[in-house]
Formats: C-alpha cells, structure tokens, sequence
C-alpha cells in the first residue's frame, strides 16, 4: 500500500493497492481536497474490501455473465452473429453452474467436442466464450476473484493449411457442382484461378473489370482491380483463360453473396459426390479459401517464383509465401533434373570453347 501526490501542482493524492488474489496492482486518484490522513484512511479501507476473502455468491452465475456479455459487448463487434453462434452451442453446459466450475465447464465443453469430432479451432472458438468472461471478472475488483481464463485449457491447431487440388481434381469437382448450379460452379473456377478470398469476391461487381490490348500479343485481355483486400490496399491482376471464361460465364455478374446458403450448399455436396474425395478423404475438409491455396498450388507447379506468388497472392511479406515453397522446390528439382539430361551436349560444347581457346 502507498500514497503518493498526483498532478502538476500536487494538491490530488493517488492511491495504490496491490490484491492478493489477482496480483494485479489498482491506483484510484481522490478527489481535490483531501487530506493526507483522509488518503491514508482511504487506502486502508480500499486495501481491506479487495483483499475481502471472495463470496462466491457476489459473482453471478455463468449463464448471466454469458447473456450480459451477448447483450453488451458482442454487440460492438463487427461480426456478432459468430459469438451468438458459440454461445448458443455451449449453453446446455453453462445452464446452472456457478462461475467458480468454470473451468470445469470448459473442459467437458472440450471433451464433448472432441467425442463429436470437431476441429479444433471450433472447441477453442466455444470455450473463448467462457475464458474472456473469466478475464473480465478478474479484472473487476468488485467481485474479488482469481484469472480463470489462464486455467483453461486451449487445443493446438494445426499450423497452416495444405489442402489444395489438382487441376483434375478441380475440373471433377465442377462438374458435379455444375449439375446442381452453374453460378456457383463458375466462381469456383474463378476463385482457383485468381486466389481472390472470399470478402474481396463479395466487393467484386461488373466494374471491377476492364478491357484491354496487350501490345505485345496485339490480344485483348481481361483486367481485375480487387479494391476491398485484406492489406487494405488494391490489387490488380490478369485474368488467365480459365478465369476470364468463368468470369464471361457469369449470368448475374457477382452479385450473389458468398454467405449465402445457396454457395456453400451446392459446392460441399459437388464435393462430397467428385471422385477426387473417394481417392483423397482428406479433402472432405476442404474449404473454399482453400481453392486460394489451390490458386497458389498453380503458380509453384508452374515455375513462378515465391517473389512472384506473393505478388499474386496480394502477401504484405513473405512469411505467408514460404508455406508454398516445397512446392518451388519441386518444381527446381524437375529444373535440374533438365539440366542433367543436357549434360553430355554441355560438356560437348565445353569441350569446342576449350579447344577454341587453346
């Protein structure tokens, strides 16, 4: 516990009181006025009610802090309907427990998605919910309790993402979605071809595009100005044959959103039916970011650069790009397998310089 004089001129005092139970240190700046033994007298009376031993019953329950925090603070954000989503899943567990089970809760929630198969990053999503309630608790004095949140367990995810297709595997999945909707067949064509995500499909509309020749060629080429990214700045591309054919393909432009349940009905159940998931079932995780991956898969097999991926990929650095260089590397392994088949007419023209320069 201490005092101290606070402001320029020294005439406020400022308290601060270290709880025992968070090991968090509060300051409190008193009001004008007063006194040193009234600040004394304050900081005696502040240290001695949050270092109370807690009353468990001054907490509310679990599934009151949960409705207060979807009413409040979830309503801020820019996406809620996600954190309703996971409340609602976890709440036949958080249904009359108290906040001191918290972390028991949270770990049947974990085992109840684990025995149903979920993903990871799912079972992390849900118990979120209950960690930020516990980390708000803790720092509220008012109810005196230790940080739960640190206590509950959190599952490793795998790092990164490699699902990608072959351009066969592709062309097998849209047909099956073809039958069922050509639309969205075609922007998953578009999406493998260009490595647009998902929010800058959304902001894409008929002016997006433009026309024009290529003086090298004397062809004219489609050109795509993506200007809602996730870097924040715009970015323009090419469109290659196929994308450029999927994009004239389009009989409602881009108009229909991707949340919509018409997109994802269509491709998860093409994908469920192509053989390409019968010979790879690691593939009925496949999602549509991935056909951005797939994208990048493309560039690699093709002989681009990593500097060349990162360009099209629209990366800030390179660190995002370096998931894809065992696929360069493949690529520079078949490069010098070339150059081995040359070897004897190399060393035959070695041989006419070595003879030339003698």
């Amino acid at each position: 516990m201490s005092i101290h004089k606070h402001g320029k001129d020294g005439k406020q005092w400022r308290v601060r009181i270290k709880c025992n139970a968070t090991g968090k240190t509060h300051s409190r700046v008193l009001d004008r006025g007063t006194s040193k033994t009234q600040a004394k007298a304050l900081e005696v009376e502040f240290h001695q009610s949050m270092n109370a031993k807690p009353d468990p019953n001054a907490i509310p329950s679990i599934l009151k802090l949960v409705e207060d925090w979807l009413s409040g603070h979830v309503q801020t954000l820019v996406k809620p309907k996600g954190y309703e989503s996971h409340a609602r899943q976890i709440l036949p567990f958080i249904i009359d427990q108290k906040f001191e089970n918290i972390v028991d809760v949270a770990e049947n929630i974990i085992q109840d998605g684990i025995e149903r198969g979920h993903k990871p990053s799912t079972i992390n999503h849900r118990t979120n919910v209950l960690r930020y309630i516990a980390s708000k608790c803790a720092d509220n004095p008012k109810y005196n309790t230790i940080n739960y949140s640190r206590r509950i367990r959190k599952l490793k995810l795998k790092k990164g993402r490699e699902l990608y297709l072959t351009e066969g595997e592709l062309w097998d999945i849209y047909e099956h979605v073809l039958e069922e909707n050509t639309e969205v067949a075609e922007l998953m064509v578009f999406a493998a071809f260009t490595g647009v995500r998902k929010t800058e499909l959304r902001a894409l509309t008929r002016h997006s595009f433009s026309t024009r020749l290529n003086k090298k060629t004397g062809l004219e080429e489609t050109r795509m100005v993506v200007k809602e990214t996730k870097e924040g700045t715009p970015r323009s591309a090419t469109l290659s044959y196929f994308a450029e054919q999927a994009y004239l393909n389009m009989q409602e432009g881009f108009k229909i959103k991707l949340g919509d349940t018409g997109i994802y009905g269509p491709f998860k159940r093409g994908l469920k039916k192509s053989n390409a998931v019968k010979n790879r079932p690691e593939l009925l995780d496949f999602q549509w970011h991935d056909l951005r991956h797939t994208f990048a898969s493309f560039l690699a097999q093709g002989g681009a650069s990593l500097i060349a991926i990162q360009y099209a990929m629209g990366h800030k650095t390179m660190q995002s790009t370096q998931r894809y260089s065992h696929l360069c590397e493949d690529n520079y392994q078949q490069n010098i397998d070339i150059l081995d088949k040359n070897k004897n007419k190399n060393l035959r023209q070695r041989a006419k310089m070595k003879l030339i320069t003698d």
